[in-house]
């Protein structure tokens, strides 16, 4: 039996927590725990296995109790096995890659589990179409997609290319976002969610990638673009700088506006990168700027002075396919889970960060408590597809939304492009054989990954089979298929927009 069964390592990892605070300092959403530099004995830029032994230690851990990963059941795969690409990008839709990960210690799980919240990367060597990729940094991600799945199943994992030989790249890309697919036993929301954002605005790519770790099949993963300058220059032409607002219930992400002082927005906003900026504090002058002239220009004036500052149709773009397609983690519900970044024009866009909980009914508990006035769109009850496409309009707090929709010209536009989602992509007969497509390319795969985290009959149904259990959580998979989905959101939405 494992030493870290999920239940003890949630525990370590809070006592960890409570270690690092006390040794490391406070953080905050732009700092993870910095504990690399005090351990890098030989400041190579990365902790070898006796480094970060000695890390684990001073954080409480008992590392002579800790066991190799139980892999018996997974199938053996080599390099050699498996199909090579050439001249395929990364995120080609018709692609399933297979990347290998190769780590130096047989804890590596373990470890991953440990440092999570912390600047530590654990090293590997990644091998892809045969080519060798050495010392990629690889860390944990996802917050409920981490806490309430298992030690031993498929966790979100992040990998550095670039960690410590920094012009080292994969087919031109410094990082790698494989994601485990929580919630979602079909594997499709987040690549069917991205594929039609991308009809809207430019949302992140995604396909599938096999993942094998130390010679162990871990099945199919998603796939998906990170928001690094990557991304933003071939989104918008500029490196940034890029934000990042954490999927939460207190998201307070909705761009309220708080004051000259930077502070209160650092506690908010994740500033991943401050890109073109000539400095950090110009480049939170800019968000700053742009919360400002959003909330406190009057409504008649708004359009001219927020023009320069923000691409209002794409911010539009990216609210109607947000609330179309229910992202029960996104901006309209929590002002959470997305990305915000400078293009070169010097104006504002937006991206969805993840979207494993769209297309889907409303969650219990979704979104964040209002501080004010009852709102006079309430969300719909759980289990219901019928939220209406002003949920959220008359809240102050999602100023985005809020103060764009006040305009009447921004408001039937946002109105057009919801009622558009519906027409062309809730539509069945284009959204299935699109879905159907996506899904036969990993089916193989998925039938013998002893690591997912729902059945395989689940994979197949849910597509277009609705089955009796309710949906109760972000994890839990939910009852309604895509289909009745689609078939349900798309009926609510036309009669919704149709007088509007």
């Amino acid at each position: 039996m494992r030493y870290l069964s999920r239940f003890i390592l949630l525990l370590g990892a809070l006592s960890a927590v409570s270690v690092a605070v006390a040794q490391f300092g406070r953080f905050g959403p732009s700092q993870d725990f910095r504990i690399q530099q005090r351990y890098d004995k030989d400041g190579d830029g990365m902790l070898n296995a006796r480094e970060r032994q000695a890390a684990m230690v001073d954080f409480g851990f008992d590392v002579s109790r800790v066991s190799p990963q139980e892999v018996a059941a997974a199938r053996r795969i080599k390099p050699a096995e498996v199909r090579r690409y050439t001249h395929e990008w990364l995120y080609d839709p018709a692609v399933v890659r297979t990347v290998f990960l190769d780590f130096d210690t047989p804890t590596w799980e373990d470890e991953l589990a440990v440092f999570k919240n912390s600047d530590v990367k654990v090293p590997a060597t990644l091998t892809m179409d045969g080519k060798v990729y050495h010392d990629v940094g690889v860390s944990f991600r996802g917050q409920t997609s981490f806490r309430m799945v298992s030690a031993g199943q498929k966790r979100s994992l992040n990998v550095d290319i670039n960690f410590v030989r920094k012009q080292q790249r994969l087919l031109g890309n410094k990082k790698v976002a494989l994601l485990n697919s929580a919630g979602d036993p079909t594997f499709l929301r987040s690549v069917m969610y991205m594929h039609i954002a991308r009809d809207y605005y430019p949302a992140l790519k995604a396909n599938y990638m096999r993942v094998v770790i130390n010679g162990r099949d871990w099945g199919i993963y998603i796939n998906q673009q990170p928001e690094d300058e990557i991304y933003t220059r071939m989104a918008g032409g500029s490196a940034g700088p890029i934000w990042k607002v954490e999927g939460t219930p207190m998201g307070r992400g909705g761009l309220e506006y708080l004051g000259e002082n930077p502070a209160p927005y650092q506690a908010i906003y994740d500033l991943k990168d401050k890109g073109a900026a000539a400095t950090k504090a110009d480049a939170w002058a800019m968000l700053v700027k742009l919360c400002r002239v959003l909330n406190q220009t009057p409504t008649d004036r708004l359009p001219a002075a927020i023009a320069p500052l923000l691409d209002v149709d794409a911010a539009l773009r990216f609210l109607a396919v947000d609330n179309a397609l229910l992202n029960s983690d996104g901006f309209h519900a929590r002002a959470s889970d997305y990305s915000l970044y400078v293009d070169a024009s010097g104006r504002f866009r937006f991206v969805t960060h993840d979207a494993n909980e769209s297309l889907r009914p409303v969650e219990r508990g979704g979104g964040w408590l209002r501080r004010d006035q009852p709102s006079r769109t309430p969300s719909p009850p759980a289990g219901s597809v019928a939220l209406d496409p002003l949920s959220g309009a008359d809240e102050v707090e999602k100023a985005l939304l809020y103060r764009l929709l006040l305009v009447p010209e921004y408001k039937q536009k946002y109105l057009g492009y919801v009622r558009d989602v519906a027409e062309r992509w809730l539509n069945w007969e284009k959204f299935g054989p699109v879905a159907r497509r996506y899904q036969a390319l990993i089916a193989d795969d998925v039938r013998q990954d002893v690591r997912k985290l729902y059945s395989i009959e689940a994979f197949t149904a849910g597509l277009a089979t609705d089955v009796p259990e309710f949906y109760t959580g972000p994890v839990t998979a939910p009852g309604m298929s895509l289909k009745t989905f689609v078939e349900q959101r798309r009926a609510f939405l036309l009669k919704a927009t149709g007088g509007r």
